[in-house]
């Protein structure tokens, strides 16, 4: 039996399908107990009481947590509590048990100086998000039965982000892009598959996934909004300065292992 933490989230709730589909037996937590009651498991990061009665897991999916860099950057003290203190509590709980781990982490653990950055490359983030999920990563080397993987930009047909350019662009709209922040964009399927593959595994080590290359958010947006069949001079170059409250990497790309 494998655990999904948590079926809540856009990727535990993909994998959980993937699993339903191929009738692996697993079990998916949430953190509401409403839906925990459908998903089989209430697990909360922030609540320490939830790791209590933990049963014996071959393999358990991390992928809760706070991942809106905005909120790790306004907000660095609640979301360290629930990214790095709640992640290891509960991690070295299912240690103990013999679970083995694997950590959903992210390309912001390293400094995006250089496209197709290695996973042996030194972490060296530069936001509150990367450093956090670095954190974590230092942790899990020590850790004999647990893998990292990490991720760049995931994306899946009901992304917010897609959801808002459609709207404009339907109506007739500008979109505004980024013209100086960029995205390794992977697609969730494959990043299903990844995950699959390393629970079968029992895969230990850092391995990593993101797109072929890095292009910037108003490339990514023009190809988008010729894909679905919208004039191209609808989207507006932009810039993340003095715009975000946190700093992007340059490059995102990872090297894939």
């Amino acid at each position: 039996m494998n655990l999904i933490i948590s079926g809540d989230s856009t990727i535990g709730h993909a994998l959980s399908n993937y699993w339903r589909d191929r009738k692996i037996p697993f079990h998916a937590s949430s953190r509401s107990m409403v839906n925990a009651s459908e998903k089989g498991l209430l697990i909360d990061l922030a609540k320490k009481d939830t790791f209590r009665n933990l049963n014996d897991y071959q393999s358990a999916v991390l992928c809760a947590g706070v991942s809106n860099m905005l909120s790790c950057e306004n907000n660095p003290s609640k979301t360290r509590f629930i990214n790095v203190t709640g992640t290891i509590t509960l991690m070295t709980k299912l240690i103990k048990k013999g679970t083995h781990i694997i950590f959903l982490s992210t390309n912001a653990v390293l400094d995006g100086k250089y496209p197709n950055q290695k996973p042996d490359a030194t972490r060296n983030p530069i936001n509150e998000y990367g450093r956090q999920k670095a954190e974590v990563e230092v942790f899990i080397d020590n850790l004999s039965n647990a893998c990292i993987l990490r991720l760049a930009k995931v994306i899946h047909p009901g992304l917010t982000l897609f959801k808002k350019w459609e709207q404009s662009l339907s109506n007739g709209q500008p979109i505004f892009a980024f013209k100086d922040m960029t995205l390794s964009p992977v697609n969730i399927d494959d990043v299903i598959n990844k995950i699959d593959r390393l629970v079968k595994d029992k895969a230990t080590g850092i391995f990593q996934l993101s797109g072929g290359t890095d292009k910037s958010y108003y490339k990514f947006a023009q190809e988008f909004a010729k894909r679905k069949g919208y004039p191209s001079n609808l989207v507006k170059k932009d810039s993340w300065v003095n715009k975000l409250q946190f700093t992007p990497p340059k490059y995102t790309s990872l090297l894939n292992v």
